[in-house]
């Protein structure tokens, strides 16, 4: 048996004992690879779930390179400090594709914080409402983003986001606001027609869910 064989297997071993006694995914591993400072080159999965095949061909290519006692190492020492804080997007192959800017799930590993906000309404600072439902959601969103910042969060860290309207809305214009606000982002998100919300004037309500895995500043 060659001493690249005999590395593979090893690796391979350890690698299952640590995925089984940390609870870590595949992607999780995959990130390790990426996260530590050998460089070991990572395999790109894009959004879906490695499969077991995937997980066999990086653990090979790891243990080819030689890396063997210095990632499982890493792991060992790392594995709360960057694998127990992860953010997974997916969109399954067996779910239509979305049909707007978002992703179908998230997962969220542990660790990290979440921060919960009320439903976000269009009303400026001065407690003025814009009559027009479009600017209601531009006011609305800026709420939703001085919230996060005021959490030492940004927009990147959004993963739900609900929208309540009431009445039609021009479809174009509502997304062309998100996507200004949301730029490249593409939190879970839910959009929702209702009766009315809590005055005759409101006619736009958003409520969010953000995590991070970096504390706040000064935390």
């Amino acid at each position: 048996m060659s001493n690249v064989h005999k590395a593979r297997e090893a690796l391979g071993q350890q690698l299952r004992d640590l995925r089984r006694d940390a609870g870590l995914t595949g992607r999780q591993l995959a990130d390790l690879a990426a996260w530590h400072p050998s460089k070991v080159t990572k395999i790109e999965y894009g959004k879906q779930t490695p499969t077991e095949d995937d997980i066999r061909k990086w653990c090979e290519h790891t243990a080819a390179e030689g890396h063997v006692s210095d990632l499982v190492a890493s792991a060992t020492t790392h594995q709360t400090h960057r694998l127990s804080s992860v953010k997974i997007e997916r969109n399954p192959r067996d779910v239509h594709a979305p049909v707007a800017a978002y992703t179908h799930q998230i997962e969220i590993g542990p660790g990290g914080r979440w921060l919960v906000l009320s439903g976000q309404i269009g009303m400026r600072v001065d407690g003025s409402v814009p009559e027009s439902v479009v600017e209601q959601i531009e006011v609305a969103l800026e709420n939703v983003g001085r919230n996060l910042s005021a959490a030492g969060m940004s927009v990147t860290d959004l993963v739900k986001v609900t929208v309540f309207l009431v009445g039609q809305v021009d479809s174009a214009a509502r997304r062309t606001a998100f996507a200004d606000f949301l730029g490249s982002h593409e939190p879970c998100m839910t959009l929702m027609y209702v009766s009315g919300l809590a005055a005759p004037s409101l006619r736009v309500e958003i409520d969010v869910m953000a995590w991070s895995d970096a504390a706040k500043d000064g935390e």
